[in-house]
């Protein structure tokens, strides 16, 4: 539509900007959302702007900006209505992973949990399932393996029923598996769900594939094959090398890379 048409219609904007957001145009959100409230004549009222924070704050932690993700989230809540359902859940799964990012893990499984009922009563499937594999994350760090592996159960189901599989979070679901495999020394099993993570991400930027890259990696150094982990790093240097990444990810390369050189003997690097 023409600009003038969503000048109109903030409705519009907000669902533009929370289509960037799913496809993962994090750069593009706040761009849309200042020229809105910079040329737009619409009235913005208090629900709106708690609307705006909404998907900002999730922006923001995309982005490893937790202190201004809890910012915004919190504003957010203390703006919306009931009514505003959508945005108030995505405001409570941003609080949910602020308190995860510092290490508040106990509250913010609360609020994963409460996430999930919400979502579920609003049929918001993609929260749903977030916010599962956030209550699994949660539980793998508290050393809760088996249940971390009854949530992503609960994941998998979901993802089948509302037919999410060629949605990027069913990578994300797949690599915690990879993860909760690997911790249970299933080496097969791990490597397979990194493999299939990559497959749901085929179509998407490369650069989303260096976390089970990362996985894959750690599973022929457990093995033994390092001709295999550096057919595997190459690939995944290559892609560190490609714009701007989320610590996490920077992080969890760094760390299987840095077993590659210990067990090469590579001192320098």
């Amino acid at each position: 539509l023409p600009w003038e048409t969503l000048q109109d219609n903030p409705k519009l904007v907000l669902l533009q900007a929370w289509l960037m957001q799913s496809q993962h145009r994090f750069s593009e959100v706040n761009s849309l959302l200042a020229r809105f409230e910079h040329s737009s004549k619409c009235e913005i009222d208090t629900v709106l702007q708690g609307e705006f924070n909404a998907v900002r704050a999730q922006v923001a932690i995309n982005n490893g900006d937790a202190d201004e993700a809890e910012r915004l989230a919190q504003q957010a809540l203390a703006a919306l209505p009931e009514t505003s359902r959508y945005s108030r859940i995505v405001a409570t799964s941003v609080h949910g992973e602020v308190m995860h990012c510092k290490g508040e893990l106990g509250n913010s499984l609360v609020l994963m949990r409460q996430t999930e009922q919400m979502a579920r009563s609003d049929e918001a499937w993609h929260y749903a399932l977030w916010s599962l594999i956030q209550q699994s994350e949660i539980l793998f760090a508290q050393g809760f393996l088996q249940a971390a592996w009854e949530i992503q159960e609960k994941g998998f189901k979901l993802v089948a029923e509302q037919h999410l599989a060629q949605f990027p979070l069913h990578e994300f679901l797949l690599r915690i598996r990879a993860q909760l495999m690997w911790a249970w020394g299933r080496l097969d099993d791990a490597e397979h769900a990194a493999k299939e993570g990559i497959k749901v991400l085929k179509g998407y930027p490369p650069q989303q594939q260096i976390q089970c890259l990362g996985l894959l990696v750690q599973c022929s150094l457990a093995r033994g094959n390092l001709d295999n982990a550096r057919s595997y790093l190459n690939r995944l240097e290559n892609l560190l090398n490609n714009g701007n990444l989320h610590s996490d990810w920077v992080a969890n390369a760094d760390k299987v890379r840095v077993i590659y050189w210990q067990m090469t003997g590579d001192q320098a690097a």
